[in-house]
């Protein structure tokens, strides 16, 4: 008889186990079947279970010959507690090759029971095998046994139930976090955990780096929350991370002393440099197992430095594959709340890393991304996310990200928040985003805010941000390469609303900036939605832009109702376009926006004074309901352009301030600036600037309503200037300020008084003109370099 055995045996938590043989043929002598095999013996092992008392086990036991039902022969189950003796349990038949063991009830917590099952058939001989049958040997039937034990039985753990708060530290209930983690890992869960971080450092030199969590039986009920009692710091250097949540659900690593407080008092730091060690790394366990609705909250987050070239620590918080860190994840881990963090002192700050499919409905909020120290500054990104879905990315101050990276494509812009991948139906709203910078000398781009989503219906809101101080090195052969307010990279279905952008830092070196800028990458039709906003270039170097657009105008569904505040061009879409109107033409659209000062609370503070002119200039739009501070309800009917929404009084009264013009003087004609101050302001309030050129019959200044600047066209002849204020809730009478003098001079030389000379010396020469005047003498009828001066 020629006989092929395989023998699958489990490790220790394998889920199935089967013993099979394939039989090649069997030898038939006359009258004679010979039967030599043992019986097959099939179960589920049985898990680590949360109680004492009896454990069941139903294995299926098979053979040509069948397997006694009762009696002597029926199989039998050996079990021992810990290190014990080896204790027979008999089978009861369940029919259909069933058989039923009850066995371990004496077990108790902490306990490890191990097991196996040794069965004959109904050979006249009976044939005795065991399962695992790997080392068991000394087989005798009726009943069925083997005198040695299989090398590796199974077995399972009575575990302990954790449930409450559990101190950790030197005088804890555990001494380290790593202990806690175990136990945790290994425990069956009562209800929610808290491990309660007792001692202020010495966390790091004890604890085992990367701290894995992962309990299979974590709920909304079941949960983990890691936090200080006092101010803690943990410091460890790990090529991964110092904490992994594997395939984690429902841990919260709490920062606060108060579970539900706001303050920072536990600081977690990597010093490691290697490409993708992160202080806190969020990873998918397999295909079908992700980490979710997992909570980092209230922490201080960092790495050894973001700065290249020095040695950097990748990120704050990484999340995606569970097994290659820096991968894409194979299961979504979703429903993750990333707030009230600081991210400091790495190369990004936090960097979402979805796989096929995208993470869903994860949320970044209040987190400051950043800092003012310069040895703590971002290196490379604030906020990265690829692959989402859901996503919810607001009210969080993203800050001195300071790249000295060399990028070169529009694929790897340094930015303070960007979208990559096919990244879709997401929220980038209410941020506050300020000194994105990229330092190469070569000069290389830097975005306040970039899209880059590979999906054109991606519905991302952008909304309700505030963006100021964003610059490159400087490059003037390329726009690409250089300090853009936002960048739209590629992609498309982008609803960019109600920003307030202001570029007032000048770049090192002369480059083409501007607020918002389109790629050529964005090529489909109707994809951009551009209302309510402030694009404000007040840079003073360089070629400046409040749009720059390397797309064509078909790119947008909707713009209009923007503030196009520039100290040179308004746009650009190929070609420059200087003024308001001919930016009107050539976008297609803007017929409600304007050029005017927003008048802000200051160049850090994008707010709008109460004396704003863009008040209630918008047109209401779906889902920007309040302003940037969430306090502020928008107007249903007129809000006001950019992130800020304001409340003025209503009006009292007609006071006209006081008017000035940037020069009172113009030799043949030119252009002057007006400016005002101490007008009244509120609701009601209306403003006209006015000309004359009799100082008698003034008339009105078209499209010159904004009381803080005016910009007259261009005179030939001296003309008076005047603001006219009213209020309607005063009547609506009129009151006019001062008058300012423009007086245009044309030069007149009236006469002139020759001198002569014999030899060296000086000569005296004489002329008459009209009054201010300036007379230079020259010795060339044309050109050349003035002898002298006089009036």
């Amino acid at each position: 008889m020629n006989h092929l055995y395989n023998f699958f045996i489990r490790n220790r938590k394998a889920w199935s186990v089967t013993l099979c043989f394939l039989l090649s043929f069997w030898q038939v002598q006359a009258g004679d079947d010979k039967d030599l095999l043992p019986p097959v013996i099939s179960f589920t092992p049985l898990p680590d279970v949360c109680a004492t008392g009896d454990s069941t086990l139903v294995a299926t036991i098979t053979d040509p010959d069948g397997v006694p039902t009762s009696g002597a022969g029926l199989p039998v189950l050996y079990f021992r507690i810990n290190v014990g003796p080896w204790t027979p349990v008999t089978a009861v038949s369940l029919g259909s090759n069933q058989y039923s063991f009850t066995f371990g009830a004496s077990a108790i917590v902490g306990n490890i029971v191990s097991y196996y099952i040794v069965a004959q058939d109904n050979a006249s001989t009976p044939n005795v095998g065991a399962q695992p049958s790997a080392g068991a040997g000394g087989f005798t039937s009726d009943p069925p046994a083997a005198s040695t034990a299989p090398t590796s039985p199974n077995f399972y753990v009575i575990q302990p139930t954790l449930s409450g708060t559990y101190t950790v530290g030197a005088t804890g209930t555990f001494l380290t976090i790593t202990d806690a983690v175990n136990a945790y890992n290994n425990s069956c869960l009562g209800g929610p955990v808290i491990f309660a971080l007792t001692d202020a450092a010495g966390y790091g030199p004890s604890e085992t780096f990367p701290i894995t969590i992962y309990n299979p039986a974590a709920s909304a009920t079941n949960t983990l929350t890691i936090k200080p009692n006092v101010n803690t710091t943990i410091t460890g250097s790990s090529p991964e991370a110092l904490f992994k949540l594997y395939g984690s659900d429902y841990v919260t690593i709490e920062g606060s002393t108060t579970i539900g407080g706001t303050t920072r008092n536990l600081t977690i730091t990597n010093t490691n440099t290697s490409a993708f060690s992160s202080a806190i790394w969020l990873g998918s366990q397999s295909a079908s197992n992700g980490a979710t609705n997992n909570s980092i909250r209230n922490c201080r987050l960092g790495g050894n430095s973001g700065i290249l070239p020095g040695a950097t620590t990748y990120a704050c918080i990484i999340s995606g594959n569970g097994n290659n860190i820096g991968f894409p994840a194979e299961a979504a881990n979703s429903n993750n709340i990333f707030r009230n963090n600081v991210f400091e002192k790495t190369y990004v700050g936090i960097h979402l890393i979805g796989g096929t499919g995208n993470d869903q409905n994860n949320i970044i909020e209040r987190n400051v991304v950043g800092s003012t120290v310069a040895t703590n500054y971002l290196g490379y990104r604030g906020i990265w996310a690829h692959n989402q879905s859901g996503l919810n990315v607001s009210t969080n101050t993203v800050n001195y990200v300071v790249s000295t990276l060399g990028t070169g494509s529009d694929t790897d812009p340094t930015a303070g928040i960007i979208v990559t991948g096919a990244t879709n139906t997401a929220n980038i709203q209410a941020n506050t985003i300020n000194n994105i910078r990229n330092t190469n000398v070569a000069g290389w781009q830097a975005f306040g805010i970039a899209l880059q989503s590979s999906s054109t219906s991606a519905t991302i809101n952008v909304y309700n941000n505030m963006i100021y101080a964003v610059t490159g090195n400087g490059r003037a052969a390329d726009a690409y390469q250089n300090g853009h307010g936002i960048g739209v990279l590629s992609g498309g279905n982008y609803n960019i609303w109600h920003n307030s952008v202001h570029l007032i830092v000048n770049q090192s070196q002369s480059g083409i900036t501007s607020a918002l800028y389109i790629g050529s990458g964005v090529t489909g039709i109707g994809v951009l939605n551009v209302r309510n906003n402030i694009f404000s270039n007040r840079q003073t170097t360089g070629t400046r832009y409040s749009v720059y657009s390397m797309a064509p105008n078909t790119v947008f569904s909707q713009i209009d109702y923007n503030c196009y505040y520039t100290s040179q061009r308004v746009g650009f879409i190929v070609t420059n376009h200087n003024t308001l109107a001919a930016w009107q033409i050539a976008s297609g659209g803007d017929l409600n926006s304007n050029a005017t000062n927003p008048i802000f609370v200051s160049n850090v503070n994008l707010r709008l004074q109460l004396i704003s002119p863009l008040n209630d200039l918008g047109t209401p739009l779906p889902l920007v309901t309040t302003d940037i501070d969430g306090l502020d309800v928008r107007s249903a009917t007129t809000p006001d352009f950019g992130c800020d929404e304001i409340f003025p009084p209503a009006c009292s009264g007609n006071t006209p301030g006081t008017i000035t013009a940037s020069r009172i003087t113009l030799c043949f004609g030119g252009s002057v600036l007006l400016s005002s101050t101490g007008f009244s302001f509120g609701l009601g309030m209306s403003y006209q600037w006015e000309s004359s050129t009799d100082n008698v019959t003034f008339n009105p200044i078209p499209g010159e309503t904004n009381p803080t600047s005016g910009t007259p066209p261009a005179i030939s002849v001296t003309t008076y200037y005047r603001l006219r204020v009213a209020c309607s809730f005063a009547g609506g009478t009129p009151a006019y300020s001062n008058v300012v003098t423009v007086t245009v001079q044309t030069p007149v030389l009236t006469s002139n008084t020759p001198g002569t000379r014999c030899g060296p010396g000086t000569v005296n020469l004489g002329a008459t003109s009209s009054p201010g005047t300036v007379i230079n003498w020259f010795e060339n009828p044309t050109g050349g370099e003035s002898l002298g001066t006089g009036t």
